[in-house]
Protein backbone atom coordinates (compact mmCIF):
# COMPACT_ATOMS: atom_id res chain seq x y z
CA UNK A 1 0.00 0.00 0.00
CA UNK A 2 1.33 3.73 -0.89
CA UNK A 3 3.01 5.21 2.28
CA UNK A 4 1.15 8.65 1.02
CA UNK A 5 -1.18 10.21 3.73
CA UNK A 6 -4.76 10.01 2.23
CA UNK A 7 -3.83 6.43 1.79
CA UNK A 8 -2.75 5.81 5.27
CA UNK A 9 -6.65 8.30 6.23
CA UNK A 10 -8.41 5.59 3.47
CA UNK A 11 -6.59 2.04 5.10
CA UNK A 12 -7.66 3.63 8.50
CA UNK A 13 -11.24 5.11 7.37
CA UNK A 14 -11.86 1.75 5.71
CA UNK A 15 -10.68 -0.52 8.98
CA UNK A 16 -13.22 2.24 11.40
CA UNK A 17 -15.76 1.49 8.83
CA UNK A 18 -16.28 -1.49 6.85
CA UNK A 19 -17.74 -3.83 10.12
CA UNK A 20 -20.61 -1.67 10.34
CA UNK A 21 -21.11 -0.30 7.20
CA UNK A 22 -21.26 -4.01 6.37
CA UNK A 23 -22.82 -4.94 8.73
CA UNK A 24 -25.99 -2.68 7.52
CA UNK A 25 -25.36 -3.78 4.22
CA UNK A 26 -25.07 -7.41 4.16
CA UNK A 27 -28.85 -8.21 3.29
CA UNK A 28 -28.37 -6.23 -0.48
CA UNK A 29 -24.96 -6.67 -1.11
CA UNK A 30 -23.39 -9.72 -3.17
CA UNK A 31 -19.85 -10.96 -3.91
CA UNK A 32 -20.26 -11.76 -7.42
CA UNK A 33 -22.85 -11.76 -10.06
CA UNK A 34 -23.75 -15.41 -9.65
CA UNK A 35 -24.36 -14.58 -5.96
CA UNK A 36 -27.81 -12.92 -7.32
CA UNK A 37 -29.00 -16.10 -8.67
CA UNK A 38 -27.95 -18.41 -5.53
CA UNK A 39 -29.93 -15.49 -3.50
CA UNK A 40 -33.28 -16.45 -5.38
CA UNK A 41 -32.86 -19.77 -4.64
CA UNK A 42 -31.97 -19.53 -0.90
CA UNK A 43 -34.25 -16.96 -0.08
CA UNK A 44 -37.04 -18.75 -1.87
CA UNK A 45 -38.91 -16.08 -4.17
CA UNK A 46 -40.06 -18.61 -5.87
CA UNK A 47 -43.82 -17.02 -5.08
CA UNK A 48 -42.34 -13.75 -6.30
CA UNK A 49 -41.13 -15.34 -9.60
CA UNK A 50 -43.78 -15.63 -12.46
CA UNK A 51 -43.88 -16.59 -16.10
CA UNK A 52 -43.42 -12.55 -16.78
CA UNK A 53 -40.92 -12.35 -14.68
CA UNK A 54 -37.59 -10.68 -15.79
CA UNK A 55 -34.23 -10.61 -14.21
CA UNK A 56 -32.96 -7.07 -14.26
CA UNK A 57 -29.07 -6.41 -14.01
CA UNK A 58 -28.01 -2.52 -14.46
CA UNK A 59 -24.91 -1.88 -14.90
CA UNK A 60 -23.58 1.61 -13.99
CA UNK A 61 -21.09 3.29 -16.46
CA UNK A 62 -18.11 5.82 -14.89
CA UNK A 63 -19.65 4.49 -11.76
CA UNK A 64 -17.09 5.93 -9.26
CA UNK A 65 -16.79 9.86 -11.28
CA UNK A 66 -20.64 9.77 -10.31
CA UNK A 67 -20.96 11.59 -7.02
CA UNK A 68 -20.11 15.10 -5.50
CA UNK A 69 -17.68 14.89 -2.48
CA UNK A 70 -20.59 16.41 -0.67
CA UNK A 71 -23.05 13.80 -1.64
CA UNK A 72 -20.98 10.70 -0.14
CA UNK A 73 -20.17 12.64 2.65
CA UNK A 74 -24.07 12.88 3.47
CA UNK A 75 -25.05 9.55 2.47
CA UNK A 76 -22.19 8.23 4.85
CA UNK A 77 -23.87 10.48 7.48
CA UNK A 78 -26.66 9.54 6.81
CA UNK A 79 -26.34 6.13 6.90
CA UNK A 80 -24.33 6.12 10.05
CA UNK A 81 -27.12 8.36 11.97
CA UNK A 82 -30.10 6.29 11.01
CA UNK A 83 -28.76 2.76 11.69
CA UNK A 84 -25.96 3.40 14.79
CA UNK A 85 -28.81 6.36 16.21
CA UNK A 86 -25.25 8.71 15.82
CA UNK A 87 -23.41 6.69 17.98
CA UNK A 88 -19.60 6.76 17.89
CA UNK A 89 -18.04 4.12 16.00
CA UNK A 90 -14.56 3.14 18.14
CA UNK A 91 -14.83 6.64 20.20
CA UNK A 92 -15.06 8.67 16.84
CA UNK A 93 -18.19 10.60 16.03
CA UNK A 94 -20.25 10.08 13.28
CA UNK A 95 -19.18 14.02 12.74
CA UNK A 96 -15.62 13.69 12.90
CA UNK A 97 -15.96 10.51 10.65
CA UNK A 98 -17.88 12.99 8.21
CA UNK A 99 -14.61 15.52 8.43
CA UNK A 100 -12.09 12.45 7.96
CA UNK A 101 -13.90 11.24 4.73
CA UNK A 102 -13.60 14.91 3.44
CA UNK A 103 -10.27 15.28 4.13
CA UNK A 104 -9.67 12.14 1.91
CA UNK A 105 -11.51 13.00 -0.95
CA UNK A 106 -10.51 16.61 -1.32
CA UNK A 107 -6.67 15.56 -1.07
CA UNK A 108 -6.72 12.44 -2.76
CA UNK A 109 -4.05 13.17 -6.02
CA UNK A 110 -3.38 11.14 -9.01
CA UNK A 111 -1.06 11.85 -11.77
CA UNK A 112 -1.91 11.60 -15.30
CA UNK A 113 0.83 12.30 -18.23
CA UNK A 114 3.07 14.14 -15.70
CA UNK A 115 0.75 16.33 -14.21
CA UNK A 116 -0.85 15.92 -10.39
CA UNK A 117 -4.50 16.13 -10.21
CA UNK A 118 -7.20 16.16 -7.71
CA UNK A 119 -10.47 14.47 -7.70
CA UNK A 120 -13.32 17.39 -7.54
CA UNK A 121 -16.21 15.00 -9.12
CA UNK A 122 -16.13 11.28 -7.61
CA UNK A 123 -13.33 8.56 -6.05
CA UNK A 124 -10.49 6.75 -7.02
CA UNK A 125 -11.91 3.71 -8.01
CA UNK A 126 -8.68 1.57 -7.63
CA UNK A 127 -8.93 1.57 -3.31
CA UNK A 128 -10.99 -0.89 -1.06
CA UNK A 129 -11.88 1.88 0.65
CA UNK A 130 -13.59 2.93 -2.16
CA UNK A 131 -15.33 -0.10 -3.10
CA UNK A 132 -16.72 0.17 0.27
CA UNK A 133 -17.77 3.96 -0.47
CA UNK A 134 -19.54 3.20 -3.79
CA UNK A 135 -21.50 0.46 -1.85
CA UNK A 136 -22.76 2.64 0.21
CA UNK A 137 -23.90 5.20 -2.20
CA UNK A 138 -25.57 2.64 -4.44
CA UNK A 139 -27.28 1.44 -1.31
CA UNK A 140 -28.40 5.05 -0.75
CA UNK A 141 -29.92 5.18 -4.30
CA UNK A 142 -30.86 1.82 -4.22
CA UNK A 143 -33.02 2.93 -1.25
CA UNK A 144 -34.48 6.12 -2.48
CA UNK A 145 -35.28 5.17 -5.91
CA UNK A 146 -36.28 1.58 -5.52
CA UNK A 147 -37.38 -0.02 -2.24
CA UNK A 148 -38.83 3.16 -1.37
CA UNK A 149 -41.12 2.96 -4.38
CA UNK A 150 -44.18 1.20 -4.24
CA UNK A 151 -44.04 -0.23 -7.81
CA UNK A 152 -41.02 -2.44 -6.46
CA UNK A 153 -42.10 -2.88 -2.89
CA UNK A 154 -42.06 -6.93 -3.69
CA UNK A 155 -39.04 -7.49 -6.24
CA UNK A 156 -36.42 -9.15 -4.77
CA UNK A 157 -33.68 -6.77 -5.39
CA UNK A 158 -29.71 -6.55 -4.97
CA UNK A 159 -25.96 -4.60 -5.30
CA UNK A 160 -22.90 -5.71 -6.17
CA UNK A 161 -20.18 -3.03 -7.12
CA UNK A 162 -21.54 -0.66 -9.97
CA UNK A 163 -24.40 -2.94 -10.41
CA UNK A 164 -28.20 -3.99 -9.69
CA UNK A 165 -30.13 -7.07 -9.89
CA UNK A 166 -33.57 -7.43 -9.57
CA UNK A 167 -36.59 -8.85 -10.60
CA UNK A 168 -39.04 -7.30 -11.88
CA UNK A 169 -42.88 -8.37 -12.50
CA UNK A 170 -44.77 -6.25 -15.20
Amino acid sequence: MESNVTSKLSTYLDNLLRPTIEDILKQSVVDQDFDFIQCLHDHQCSSKLKPTTLLVRIKIQNFFSLFHHQSVVDRIGYLLAKHRQNQPINHISIVTIERLLELYLKYTLFIFEDYIYTFNHGMPNETRFSTLLSNLCLYYWKTKKFQDNQQFQNEFLLQYNDELFFTWNQ
